[in-house]
């Protein structure tokens, strides 16, 4: 049972008021970092791996220009402590694990006042670092994964390996617009790639003029964007599905995925330096392989030719998540990033890139991220050949939202009369599509009424919104207790009118779930 808790009041005046939104978005540095102690002892995962494949995780990449800035308009200096300075929590760091991103509400806790305070606004908020004994957690250690450091506030919802997480909601929505790397979800099927930024290459070949062989330095020196995008698993909110009938799929909540500030080159400039030949050429498609390793394989996939080269879709290959190199579970050093599309498609550990005439025949390209119809089920899709028909795989995410406020069985404290309470949630869209209204229900649908919706980015130069977005609606607390029919729902809508549907639609892999959220 978790009580509510009256707000801190020991908090900054010069944060209060409106939230004011993010500018300049292909210039700005979005997240501050604040380091807890110089860059030059920064620790790598040295000790947990040997030297030639230890990742060299926690520092800004070689070459780059530091990143780091406040998410609001001004900038701000790095506050830096030394070691000495140091309690004994904060102590994880010297294990190896990378720092936390943290939004600037904290630059006067790092000024030696550290002090634990629960945020009001879901935009302003801090992380502590792990202790030492956190960095492997029991549950990852006798695993391949075990070198790979983890929150342990991650649930894990496939056991001990692979490594399959979401954090709770309510640290989710506590991070702010910016999620923590180490909060971010993780899906992998197979064990983390022991990689090195020295040895890792990427090869480009197909239907190019120059089939090219790069290295990270190689990528590193060609001009960067930056930008903010909300990365989205297609199985977020499966449990739903598998509560009416089991999917083949495991069990995400509806906190499978995370909004970070995502920098690379374009896919498109890559490409254009290969001498990419064109659809008249026959190069229709892009093919993408990491280098996770399973039985059936290297995980793949592939996008059509247009979506790599479209400048409006910020595809990209990406070495730099919220102004550190990328961590391991996160694709270190190298990995696809496409803003609107599902996961599934953003390949980690990226090695490979082939221009092709046909789309990729890789094993998991057919056989994942898929939605078909209700009365197919695994048995009638393989063999009826169902996995491989192409009106049925997913790219686009599709609009979505849910309720984070009530938290799962929060207790609230009734205080007297005209007492309200706040309802909030998130909402994202695939696409670069709007989420231009999120409605809530407190009867169970009867009554709908507009909330209240933050957008805390602003479009990139081609209209494109690739974040979430937060909603809250004030009710009175009277309306809930004394309505025998109490229910939350949310909906969203987009700016091409799509709304939530009212009711789930069940498919074998249990993805795409985005019924209205309800909260009984």
């Amino acid at each position: 049972m978790v009580a509510v808790a009256e707000e801190a009041d020991d908090h900054d005046e010069e944060h209060d008021g409106e939230m004011p939104t993010l500018r300049e978005v292909t210039r700005s540095r979005w997240v501050e970092r604040i380091e807890i102690f110089p860059s030059s002892v920064r620790p790598t995962m040295a000790d947990s791996t040997t030297a030639s494949t230890a990742p060299e995780i926690g520092g800004s990449t070689k070459g780059c220009v530091p990143t780091n800035v406040g998410c609001y308009k001004e900038e701000v200096a790095k506050s830096k402590i030394e070691v000495n300075d140091i309690d004994d929590r904060d102590k994880g760091y010297a294990a190896g694990l990378p720092c936390f991103t943290l939004c600037a509400r904290d630059r006067a806790c790092v000024a030696g006042r550290r002090r634990a305070h629960a945020p009001a606004d879901p935009l302003r908020a801090r992380h502590r670092p792990l202790a030492r004994s956190q960095i492997a957690p029991p549950s990852s250690r006798s695993t391949p994964d075990e070198w790979v450091p983890r929150h342990p506030s991650l649930v894990r919802l496939t056991g001990r390996h692979p490594f399959n997480c979401e954090p709770p909601l309510k640290d989710l929505m506590g991070a702010g617009f910016i999620t923590p790397s180490s909060l971010h979800y993780v899906r992998n099927h197979g064990a983390v790639p022991k990689c090195s930024w020295a040895t890792h290459t990427l090869t480009v070949d197909g239907l190019v003029d120059k089939p090219t062989t790069f290295t990270m330095d190689d990528l590193l020196a060609m001009p960067a964007r930056e930008i903010p995008i909300t990365l989205v698993c297609a199985g977020n909110r499966r449990k739903e599905e598998n509560l009416t009938a089991q999917t083949i799929g495991f069990n995400w909540g509806a906190a499978g995925h995370g909004c970070s500030v995502w920098k690379g080159v374009l896919l498109r400039d890559v490409l254009l330096k290969c001498g990419v030949k064109t659809p008249d050429d026959g190069a229709n498609h892009v093919c993408f392989v990491g280098k996770e390793s399973m039985p059936k394989g290297r995980y793949g996939t592939s996008i059509v030719w247009h979506t790599a080269m479209d400048p409006a879709c910020d595809v990209m290959l990406a070495y730099e998540q919220n102004g550190e190199k990328l961590m391991p579970d996160h694709g270190y050093p190298l990995r696809l990033v496409i803003p609107g599309f599902i996961g599934g498609r953003m390949i980690k550990w990226l090695t490979e890139i082939s221009v092709t005439e046909k789309e990729s025949d890789n094993y998991f390209h057919f056989n994942d991220n898929r939605v078909l119809p209700e009365h197919v089920t695994a048995e009638i899709a393989t063999a009826e050949g169902w996995w491989y028909k192409p009106d049925y795989i997913i790219n686009d995410l599709n609009i979505n939202s849910a309720v984070s406020s009530p938290d799962h069985e929060e207790v609230l404290a009734l205080t007297g009369k005209g007492q309200t309470y706040a309802i909030k949630g998130y909402a994202y869209n695939g696409g670069g599509r709007k989420v231009i209204r999120v409605e809530v229900s407190i009867d169970g649908g009867k009554t709908w009424a507009l909330s209240k919706l933050t957008h805390p980015e602003e479009p990139t130069e081609y209209g494109k919104y690739w974040c979430w977005c937060f909603f809250e609606h004030e009710v009175a607390v009277a309306d809930l207790w004394q309505n025998p029919d109490a229910e939350i729902l949310c909906r969203g809508w987009d700016c091409a009118m799509q709304r939530q549907p009212e009711k789930l639609v069940w498919n074998v892999m249990g993805m795409m779930n985005n019924s209205y959220f309800r909260v009984k």
